[in-house]
């Protein structure tokens, strides 16, 4: 007879380990170690919360509740999952991961202003410019790479767009390419230190390398990272864009900001 749902035990949220990629638990019956893929397996690309599924060790294969879940901003997992690879000692991969961190960083930063700030102080008669704001956006940040989303990211906190006027949203979303983009703006132009260690952070990611060490891994296959270098960015990189998230408040739902 199928378990009704009040006997299905709920997994020991201290055996949840996760990532952007998968999560892992302590299944409560058997007490061995399961990895869900969180597409292949749960057919879930965000948050997992009471999710009921079945352990998959052979022997088991029984039902119970999956929760705990850490995934919040894709960029915070991405950085804080560099530890590991550390310890372990998979250097390149740690300062590809810590780049591509900042990538993600620099387009939720832009999806925020751009779309979701937008969208909160939008009413319901809009919601189709809204769409085409984030299809157009969406576009234009797929041929963005890191030295021209940072120095977008960059020009935006000197110069920050006016949430309300869509049609010069659209036009500023259009122009993310332009060769005004191709160099950062002086760093004198910085904004006056109104929120804590803002401009401190925003010095130091300006001037960060991590992106050129990232590409001599990749165009050079003779260099390989050193422990000292995993370590410097990663502390760099938790420092930096932790803070400016923290600072920004940054979130990864658009509902979050309505009416903001």
């Amino acid at each position: 007879m199928p378990s009704t749902t009040q006997q299905i035990p709920y997994a020991d949220l201290d055996t949840v380990r996760s990532n952007p990629e998968n999560i892992s638990v302590i299944c409560p019956l058997c007490q061995k170690e399961s990895t869900y893929n969180r597409v292949s397996d749960l057919g879930i690309t965000g948050f997992i919360a009471n999710q009921q599924v079945n352990c998959l060790q052979p022997e088991c294969r029984e039902a119970f509740y999956l929760c705990g879940d850490m995934l919040g901003l894709n960029f915070q997992l991405v950085i804080l999952s560099c530890q590991h690879l550390i310890d372990t000692k998979d250097y390149t991969r740690c300062i590809m991961d810590l780049t591509q961190a900042h990538e993600m960083f620099f387009k939720l930063f832009l999806q925020v202003e751009l779309v979701f700030k937008p969208f909160g102080l939008c009413d319901a008669s809009h919601l189709n410019i809204l769409r085409k704001l984030e299809q157009s956006l969406i576009k234009e940040l797929k041929t963005l790479a890191f030295a021209k989303l940072r120095n977008v990211f960059m020009h935006m906190m000197v110069s920050p767009v006016q949430h309300g006027n869509l049609d010069t949203i659209y036009k500023f979303i259009g122009h993310l390419n332009d060769e005004c983009y191709a160099k950062p703006p002086k760093v004198r132009s910085l904004p006056v230190n109104a929120k804590g260690n803002l401009n401190p952070l925003l010095n130091s990611i300006y001037r960060s390398d991590i992106c050129t060490l990232r590409n001599t891994v990749i165009h050079s296959s003779a260099y390989h990272p050193t422990k000292e270098e995993a370590v410097f960015f990663y502390r760099e990189t938790r420092k930096n864009v932790l803070g400016l998230a923290a600072i920004l408040d940054l979130k990864s739902e658009m509902h979050a900001y309505r009416n903001c």
